[in-house]
């Protein structure tokens, strides 16, 4: 009888056992994002950070997506202006949200993050944390890509032109662009540039202005200043570069004229790989940086405002948002996130020859931006709008009058 009551109860417990269910609460953390359009690239993204949640089982990334990013940051500033914010938010480049947040109190100083996970910190490009301290010092956000700048250009039609090596000073820039430029006129092919406003006063204008820089004239621009004779060099180099270029009316229209074999060199970044990538030439298109007084190259490296991470009271919480830091910066990720999305990634450990199986150009560009000499931070994140629009405005004037490169660099030097 005993032996019966004991197999009884034994069977109970196990029946009790059986129907128990996991109870462990799952740590929920709140992420807005711009990536929710129905690009394939938005798509692509969205699948990375699926990934996350389905990777850690412990943890509810509650994400609300919007298509734009400028939408995305419209709803994350109406929060903060109301005294909220998610746990972790995607500025995708506007830094005012950054700096806003940090002022109200609202974001994580990430320095400290660094300084505990040192493996992570060192994977990343050596000037990219520097990049990004404010004032005090300190991190509040950090991408997980970064903008890079420098030119395309078609092998095949510098070869036929007689320019055998990409130029390493702006004299040697002219010179070869002249002699590209008859040979695409004397075929009827174009011009040796098809450029707009975006690649003359974004991209072209800065990278030019470094190439008449001493190392004072370097320093004074990096405080927002600038000097007459600089801008008037600048000014009779964007006259040459005009003279042996054709015109669009946007990016779309540039890049259409050089994929179509209309001009031989394209004025973009590294993220123009994946369409570069399927164009019928793309065996003749070929990366290049900059020109540089020293010869040894010039890129446009900018670091901008990434993901800005809500201080947190909550240990659990606050283990959950390092641990997606961790994963977007984690060098399995950072590969899927060139190949996937064709942009440059901020660690310098990506697998290359991965990459190379998805988008060989964009691997071969990232080579080659790695050995500039030299990296800049684009126009619209070193100097201020007003300093920007003052810029603008004399070259846009036309004017060929030395005194008013004088007056227009006067005006950027006392704007604050």
């Amino acid at each position: 009888m005993k032996k019966c009551l004991i197999i009884i109860l034994a069977c109970a417990m196990l029946l009790v056992g059986c129907g128990e269910t996991d109870t462990t609460e799952k740590t929920k953390i709140t992420f807005i994002h711009g990536w929710g359009g129905s690009s394939e690239i938005h798509a692509r993204m969205r699948s990375i950070y699926q990934k996350f949640e389905e990777l850690n089982p412990d943890i509810d990334l509650s994400i609300t997506e919007y298509a734009d990013a400028s939408v995305a940051m419209d709803k994350a500033d109406d929060m903060l202006s109301v005294g909220k914010m998610p746990d972790i938010v995607n500025t995708s480049g506007y830094a005012s949200y950054a700096r806003n947040a940090k002022k109200l109190g609202y974001a994580m100083d990430l320095s400290d993050f660094f300084e505990d996970n040192t493996e992570v910190a060192d994977s990343l490009y050596e000037d990219a944390i520097d990049t990004l301290r404010m004032g005090n010092g300190r991190i509040y956000t950090i991408p997980d890509a970064i903008e890079v700048s420098g030119y395309w250009y078609n092998e095949k039609l510098f070869d036929a032109a007689g320019v055998t090596e990409v130029p390493g000073t702006w004299d040697e820039f002219f010179a070869d662009m002249t002699a590209v430029d008859a040979y695409m006129k004397d075929e009827d092919l174009g011009s040796a540039c098809c450029v707009e406003s975006t690649q003359l006063y974004e991209f072209f204008l800065l990278a030019d202005m470094y190439g008449h820089f001493s190392a004072r004239d370097e320093a004074s621009f990096n405080y927002g200043r600038t000097s007459g004779d600089t801008l008037f060099a600048v000014r009779n180099d964007l006259d040459r570069l005009l003279e042996i270029s054709d015109t669009a009316d946007n990016t779309a229209g540039a890049r259409e004229t050089f994929l179509s074999g209309g001009s031989a060199v394209y004025f973009n970044g590294i993220w123009e790989s994946e369409p570069i990538d399927k164009a019928d030439i793309s065996e003749n298109i070929k990366f290049a940086p900059y020109p540089s007084s020293d010869g040894k190259g010039l890129i446009y490296f900018s670091v901008s405002s990434g993901y800005v991470i809500k201080k947190q009271d909550d240990p659990k919480k606050e283990e959950a948002v390092q641990r997606f830091l961790k994963y977007m910066l984690s060098d399995d990720v950072q590969t899927q996130i060139a190949y996937e999305t064709g942009q440059m990634p901020i660690s310098k450990n990506v697998d290359l020859d991965k990459v190379e199986d998805y988008i060989p150009t964009l691997s071969a560009a990232i080579k080659v931006a790695n050995t500039a000499g030299k990296r800049i931070r684009t126009l619209s994140s070193a100097w201020n709008q007003e300093k920007i629009d003052i810029l603008y405005e004399y070259y846009e004037s036309g004017s060929e009058d030395e005194k008013d490169a004088v007056y227009a660099a006067d005006m950027i030097n006392k704007t604050s």
